[in-house]
């Protein structure tokens, strides 16, 4: 056998070799990524709703960032990349807008939700939120709430302002977390007896719920707007999965499983 069948040979098998490697890289440039940015209270459904997407779109990887909506304003107002935002209140969704981020034409009010009044205790002395908040006023109770950068926490402020409640003169019996998961996990360690979360975060943590703040109490319904980034590189997969999430039928489930009204 003479050099030229050996180079020859030599080329085959590179060839060969090569060939699982092209199609791994092929495959991996073919499956896109979606990143969503969403509320922490859509955690539990949004992950499940996700899956859904997945099976029927195996092509694109829908990952998922999850934080109160102010924290994720600040990402992306920072410059974070997202394709998704889909926020727990109206406030935080006009401030992305202001800042030009966002595509306008694909806002839209996608869930609403209940801020509710809650306890890890199935039986408590107190029973409303006017009851919970004279309490509050004694110091008798510790409460927990979202800061300042959770749509849920200000919600309760809009609360506070209706009983016309002060709600520095108490501000050592008012534990506040992150995110309304943060708020849910003071209540179930108890950190505080009482506390305002969503719905459906006290249906996903299994807390009692004691009262339901109406919209003349928190100044608006609790709406959940979503939108497509004004940068997306993915606007046509962001809108079919945007779109998904209101019209399929198990996503509706999902969501209405926990509590959320789809729009």
């Amino acid at each position: 056998m003479n050099n030229s069948f050996y180079k020859k040979l030599i080329c085959v098998l590179l060839v060969l070799f090569s060939m699982p490697l092209l199609f791994a890289a092929r495959k991996k440039n073919e499956e896109k990524e979606l990143i969503v940015f969403a509320a922490q209270s859509l955690k539990a459904s949004l992950l499940k709703v996700s899956e859904i997407y997945k099976k029927e779109n195996p092509s694109l990887n829908v990952i998922c960032n999850f934080d109160s909506s102010g924290n994720l304003a600040r990402m992306m107002k920072n410059g974070s990349y997202f394709d998704v935002f889909i926020s727990a209140d109206l406030k935080t969704m006009d401030d992305v807008e202001e800042n030009d981020l966002i595509s306008l034409k694909s806002r839209k009010n996608l869930l609403s939700n209940k801020l509710v009044l809650v306890s890890s205790l199935s039986v408590t002395p107190l029973d409303s939120f006017e009851s919970v908040l004279h309490s509050l006023s004694l110091k008798e109770i510790f409460f927990a709430m979202g800061d300042k950068s959770v749509p849920a926490g200000n919600y309760m402020r809009n609360v506070f302002s209706y009983f016309d409640f002060d709600e520095e003169s108490v501000n050592s019996n008012i534990v506040y977390g992150t995110n309304v998961a943060a708020v849910s996990r003071l209540i179930q360690e108890g950190l505080a007896q009482y506390g305002a979360v969503y719905e459906t975060d006290a249906v996903s943590h299994k807390l009692h719920i004691i009262d339901t703040a109406t919209d003349e109490m928190t100044k608006g319904s609790v709406l959940y707007p979503c939108v497509i980034s004004k940068k997306s590189e993915n606007e046509k997969s962001a809108a079919d999965f945007l779109s998904f999430l209101s019209k399929n039928k198990e996503a509706i489930s999902e969501f209405e499983a926990v509590g959320f009204t789809v729009l």
